[in-house]
């Protein structure tokens, strides 16, 4: 792991190349992927010191930006107590909390619902 942390930006890709299977990308010949620096907002930052606008925020979860503080603090706290319990016999305040804020914001007769992590 520190290896991949250190190495040059070609090891990396390579590496990339050789142990991950992108979304939407074939496993024998992938797609070629940007290495990302850091992402704030809209704009995500490549190692190369580029800079693009995400113009596909609709793609999973990142309508809200990257690196929103607001989000950023959210996670913090949540992390700080825990970051993940088996939910099949247990539960815990902030899921109860999740369920009841959709509930309040989706039709009458939709009074259940399934969390789910991947």
């Amino acid at each position: 792991v520190k290896e991949a942390r250190t190495c040059s930006t070609f090891d990396h890709l390579q590496a990339d190349r050789t142990h991950l299977w992108h979304p939407y990308t074939s496993l024998v010949s992938p797609t070629p992927v940007l290495p990302v620096e850091s992402a704030n907002g809209v704009e995500i930052t490549l190692e190369t010191g580029d800079v693009l606008v995400d113009g596909m925020s609709s793609w999973w979860a990142v309508i809200h930006g990257y690196n929103s503080k607001e989000l950023n603090d959210a996670m913090h706290t949540q992390l700080s107590k825990m970051s993940h319990v088996m939910f099949g016999g247990f539960t815990h305040r902030p899921a109860v909390e999740l369920a009841q804020l959709l509930i309040h914001i989706t039709p009458p007769k939709l009074e259940k619902v399934f969390l789910v992590d991947s």
